[in-house]
């Protein structure tokens, strides 16, 4: 998910050096393969709603969790919010109502899913952050990740949800953060990270192929 220093409270207008520094924060690297974590947790439930992490990929500069929410019937708006705002929402946006995510590094260092964004890059750019990222869903089903960046250190790595507004308490669940470590030496990264160009991009017509698998499968499609 692309990332605007605007959206974030008190932000001023960044030479191009500092809004890099910022997106390489804000987002998973798009130079680098992730190595994927087989990791599946219940995070909370209730007789009506589950919230469960169920997966991760690790980058060198931090985690992409995928978090998934099942609600038994079909939601109503919670305080005016429909599901997806209610579980997505955005850095700095009022709490009231909403998902609550939380992480919680060995060292005693926490980030939440309704903190501000660390903006201007370069002030603590030790503190972690817990920002939304893609996601999808309807009705009674709603997936999306979250982005948590710098990556943990060694040992254990607590993850708390809560959604008052929906009867969920407050819970903790610790993941072993030395698995997450041994997992980032198997990221791969495919080339030196550089700014995006400013050119924009050909658009070739379309050039099928004529062989191989692909070939023979268009051929019978068309």
């Amino acid at each position: 998910m692309e990332w605007s220093y605007g959206s974030v409270s008190g932000a001023g207008t960044p030479d191009p050096e500092q809004l890099r520094a910022w997106q390489r924060r804000m987002s998973a690297p798009d130079n680098e393969v992730p190595a994927a974590v087989p990791i599946s947790l219940l995070l909370g439930r209730t007789d009506d709603l589950a919230v469960a992490l169920s997966g991760a990929r690790v980058y060198s500069t931090g985690l992409s969790l995928d978090v998934a929410v099942r609600l038994r019937r079909s939601p109503s708006r919670v305080d005016g919010m429909g599901l997806h705002q209610a579980v997505l929402g955005f850095p700095g946006e009022q709490a009231d109502g909403r998902l609550l995510l939380g992480v919680e590094y060995a060292d005693g260092r926490t980030a939440t899913n309704v903190g501000a964004g660390a903006w201007p890059p370069g002030s603590d750019n030790d503190e972690p952050v817990l920002v939304p990222g893609g996601g999808g869903g309807g009705g009674r089903r709603y997936d999306h990740a979250l982005w948590l960046s710098p990556l943990p250190g060694p040992g254990p790595l607590a993850l708390l949800c809560a959604w008052p507004e929906r009867g969920l308490p407050e819970t903790r669940t610790v993941v072993d953060g030395d698995l997450l470590l041994v997992a980032a030496r198997d990221v791969v990264v495919l080339w030196p990270d550089e700014p995006e160009s400013d050119e924009p991009l050909a658009r070739p017509g379309p050039d099928l192929p004529s062989t191989g698998w692909f070939g023979r499968a268009v051929r019978r499609e068309h």
